[in-house]
């Protein structure tokens, strides 16, 4: 069974990467419960959702919270 994005999820995942990808690594399995899934890229905790949708909000709250220093992201 080939597990796949729809249109819809892939433009959300996308975005969050376009957004996100200085300060978090970003990666998703489809094979999980909740696929998707950003790590600090300070090494300081990582959140996983359903949607990215749903990630993108725990991203914003979690980075609003803590700030990461994108000027050393690889």
């Amino acid at each position: 069974m080939e597990l796949r994005m729809d249109r819809a999820t892939q433009q959300a995942w996308d975005l969050l990467r376009f957004s996100w990808d200085t300060a978090y690594v970003l990666s998703y399995d489809l094979a999980l419960e909740r696929p998707f899934r950003a790590d600090r890229r300070d090494g300081l905790g990582s959140l996983s959702a359903e949607k990215p949708d749903e990630l993108d909000d725990l991203v914003l709250r979690d980075y609003t919270a803590r700030p990461i220093s994108r000027e050393v992201a690889p």
